[in-house]
């Protein structure tokens, strides 16, 4: 991660920490590219189990529109039997050509990416 990129970082987790209004901290589709390959693996597994506990939910409960959205995603995924590394692949190449985009949570920022593989989820 270059040094300005991380103390820019920084200062903004700090202002938002410190604002009376801040909710949320965004995740920077660029930060995908700055993440090691074990990380990613370990994100993107656990962004696919948070989906599956979702989709689970949903069977039991009414979901919010944005949850849904991440079940329909998760039954497209699941349904067409990507390989991990395939996934990888998409998520990297989404982040080269949108580095500047900001997502609510990394969560999001998946969906974003996998909308191409999945089109109408």
């Amino acid at each position: 991660m270059r040094p300005s990129r991380l103390l820019l970082g920084l200062a903004f987790c700090l202002l938002a920490a410190q604002s009376a209004q801040a909710e949320r901290i965004f995740y920077w589709s660029g930060m995908w590219l700055e993440t090691s390959a074990p990380v990613q693996h370990l994100s993107l597994l656990g962004v696919l189990r948070g989906w599956e506990r979702l989709a689970s939910a949903a069977e039991r409960e009414p979901l919010p529109p944005r949850s849904q959205a991440f079940v329909r995603l998760h039954h497209c995924v699941g349904g067409r039997a990507y390989s991990t590394s395939a996934l990888l692949e998409r998520l990297t190449a989404f982040s080269l050509q949108h580095p500047d985009r900001a997502y609510y949570s990394l969560s999001d920022f998946v969906a974003e990416a996998f909308r191409e593989l999945c089109p109408g989820s």
